[in-house]
């Protein structure tokens, strides 16, 4: 079974505001599974999502720091 966290779980782990989860929520970014009125995010989905916002560095890219 998977491990499920609650909205402020999921908020502490982002480090981000209540608004926010619930922004992602609504827009679809962050799945979540409804137990009775309880709002549930799988620790799986959570890290699916963080997974997918990491940005990765061209390292051919040019810097704008003087040579």
């Amino acid at each position: 079974m998977p491990k499920l966290l609650t909205l402020p779980e999921v908020q502490a782990h982002l480090r981000v505001s209540r608004a926010t989860v619930r922004r992602l929520i609504i827009r679809g970014q962050l799945p979540i599974v409804k137990v009775g009125r309880r709002t549930l995010v799988t620790r799986q989905a959570l890290d699916a999502f963080v997974r997918h916002q990491q940005v990765r560095r061209d390292p051919d890219a040019q810097t704008d720091a003087p040579t």
